[in-house]
């Protein structure tokens, strides 16, 4: 069953339209959007055959407010790894977890804790 949800191209699409939030000019999204469709089943394909394999990380260096160095996926391993996480892996967490717990949660957060 999670399997199959791993690879719903639905579920893929949604996860494309979390990731592209406010990256909208970069380079590495516009070329994955000229083809959307096409990368999508190309992911879609790949997790279904269990062919998908991640990408070389990227690195970088960020100056603000001090010098740190980044290490970023590729577009389309974000997109998985927003489905994994958004779409399979928080709501299956979510029932198991505790009203209290506000860290990271759909709807909580730091004014729901500041409540209690």
């Amino acid at each position: 069953m999670y399997d199959e949800m791993m690879y719903e191209f639905d579920r893929l699409y949604e996860a494309w339209k979390k990731c592209r939030r406010g990256k909208l000019q970069k380079t590495e999204v516009i070329q994955f959007e000229l083809n959307l469709s096409e990368e999508l089943v190309k992911l879609q394909r790949e997790l279904k055959e269990k062919t998908y394999r991640i990408g070389d990380y990227y690195k970088f260096t960020v100056y603000d407010p001090k010098k740190r160095e980044i290490q970023a996926l590729p577009f389309r391993d974000r997109i998985v790894q927003h489905n994994l996480c958004d779409n399979i892996a928080s709501p299956l967490m979510e029932r198991h977890l505790i009203y209290d717990n506000s860290a990271c949660r759909k709807g909580k957060g730091t004014h729901q804790t500041i409540k209690f």
